[in-house]
C-alpha cells in the first residue's frame, strides 16, 4: 500500500496523520461509548422500594472513565506498534526449500 501512495504522490507524513486521526476518531468514539454506559442508570424490573436503582461506576466522574479508556487505547496503539518491531516479513521465496 505504501508503494502505491508514494507513486501516486503522498508523502509519508500524510499517510500517518490520516492513520492517526483515523484512530484517534475510533478511540473517541469508543471511549464515549463505554463512558457513557458505565454511567447509566439503570431501573429495576419491579416497582419495589427494596430494589434501588443501579450505576456501574456510581462514585467515578465520567470524563475519568473516559480519559482512562482514552489513555488504554493509545497505550495500545503504541504497545503494538513496539511489538512488531521485533517481527519481520518473510519473502515467499524464503519460505520454500530448495530440492
Amino acid at each position: 500500500m505504501n508503494e502505491y501512495l508514494k507513486i501516486m504522490g503522498v508523502k509519508y507524513f500524510v499517510y500517518k496523520l490520516s492513520y492517526c486521526l483515523r484512530l484517534g476518531l475510533v478511540y473517541l468514539l469508543l471511549s464515549v461509548m463505554v463512558a457513557l454506559f458505565c454511567s447509566l442508570e439503570l431501573e429495576p424490573k419491579r416497582n419495589e422500594e427494596i430494589l434501588a436503582k443501579k450505576i456501574l461506576l456510581k462514585h467515578v466522574n465520567i470524563y475519568m472513565i473516559f480519559f482512562s479508556m482514552m489513555l488504554y487505547s493509545i497505550q495500545c496503539s503504541v504497545f503494538g506498534l513496539f511489538v512488531s518491531v521485533f517481527f519481520t516479513k518473510r519473502k515467499a521465496n524464503q519460505s520454500k526449500k530448495k530440492s
